[in-house]
C-alpha cells in the first residue's frame, strides 16, 4: 500500500489510481494498520465504492472467535468497515427471531445492535474480545444487495467523517 501511494505523490505514470485503489481494497483485513488502509481508501471516495462491493462475499453464519478469523473473513469485515466510512451508514438485512436465537446472547446483541427492529447487520463484533459474529445467509446477501443499490443509485456524495473512526468502522453504531 506504501509503495502505491508513494506513487501517486509522486506521480509515477506507471502506476494507475485505479490499480492502486484495487490492491489497497484487495489487502485489506491483511496487516495490523488496517484503520489507515481505510483511510487511504477512504481519499478515492465514491470511486472505491463499486470495488469495495464487488470484494463482498457471504460467510457462514455464526461465532467466529479470533482464531476461527482467517483472511476471507477479515477481508470482509475491513471491506465492511471501509463501506461505513464511506457511506456512514450500515446497510441491514431482514432477520427473523428464530435466526438470531441460535447465536448466543453477545451474538444476538452485535448483530442486532443499532439496528431497526426485525432487521440485523451482516456481521457484528464485539471489539474488546476480538469476536466477530456473521448474520444468517439471507440477511448478508439482502445487506449486500442494499449495497449495490446505493452504489447504482449514484447518491454517494464522498466519505463521511466518523466521530470515532477505530471503532465505528467495525461495530457500525454510527448513530450512537
Amino acid at each position: 500500500m506504501i509503495i502505491g501511494l508513494l506513487a501517486l505523490a509522486v506521480g509515477a505514470p506507471s502506476v494507475k489510481p485505479d490499480m492502486v485503489l484495487q490492491h489497497d481494497i484487495a489487502a485489506l483485513g491483511s496487516g495490523s494498520h488496517s484503520y489507515e488502509e481505510i483511510e487511504a481508501i477512504a481519499r478515492y471516495g465514491c470511486r472505491a465504492l463499486p470495488i469495495l462491493v464487488r470484494q463482498l462475499r457471504v460467510l457462514r453464519p455464526g461465532h467466529y472467535s479470533p482464531d476461527r478469523q482467517n483472511i476471507a473473513v477479515l477481508h470482509t469485515m475491513y471491506v465492511y468497515a471501509a463501506l461505513r466510512r464511506l457511506t456512514g451508514r450500515d446497510f441491514y438485512g431482514h432477520v427473523r427471531a428464530t435466526q438470531l436465537a441460535r447465536f448466543s446472547e453477545q451474538g444476538r446483541y452485535f448483530l442486532h445492535d443499532s439496528a431497526p427492529h426485525g432487521e440485523a447487520k451482516p456481521f457484528g463484533v464485539w471489539l474488546s474480545h476480538g469476536q466477530a459474529y456473521f448474520a444468517p445467509v439471507a440477511t448478508q446477501r439482502e445487506s449486500i444487495a442494499g449495497l449495490r443499490r446505493y452504489t447504482a443509485s449514484g447518491l454517494c456524495t464522498g466519505s463521511v467523517k466518523m466521530r470515532k473512526p477505530e471503532s465505528d468502522y467495525l461495530t457500525g453504531n454510527l448513530d450512537g
